[in-house]
């Protein structure tokens, strides 16, 4: 059995994957993923459809900044999830979540995705 040992200078947010509503349609575990021959046929036939999908992905994902707007609701509820989120991944050692759960907003720093 290989180890990984990952070194963290000071607090961080370990977020979950991010990502809109179609990719984790597609993507419920947040791994890499492949495109159907289906969809690439379909999209080769169809341009259109495919910038259409485009676009909705980067309007889900470029959506999510407003979680970095100070105080906001939505970076409320953003730092509660990881929080919960981190305290979840880190049940059987309480005292690390303890030391990495950040006093500052996500997002003010580069998240970790976990």
């Amino acid at each position: 059995m290989s180890r990984l040992d990952h070194y963290v200078r000071g607090r961080t947010w370990i977020a979950t994957t991010i990502a809109g509503e179609e990719v984790q349609k597609r993507n419920p575990n947040g791994s890499n993923f492949n495109f159907t021959v289906e969809e690439i046929e379909a999209w080769k036939k169809d341009p259109a459809s495919y910038l259409a999908y485009r676009r909705t992905l980067e309007a889900e994902l470029q959506g999510a900044h407003i979680i970095c707007m100070k105080d906001s609701h939505p970076q409320v509820e953003a730092r509660k999830f990881f929080i919960q989120l981190m305290k979840d991944r880190l049940a059987k050692k309480p005292e690390v979540a303890d030391h990495m759960i950040p006093d500052f907003p996500p997002l003010c720093k580069r998240l970790t995705p976990g």
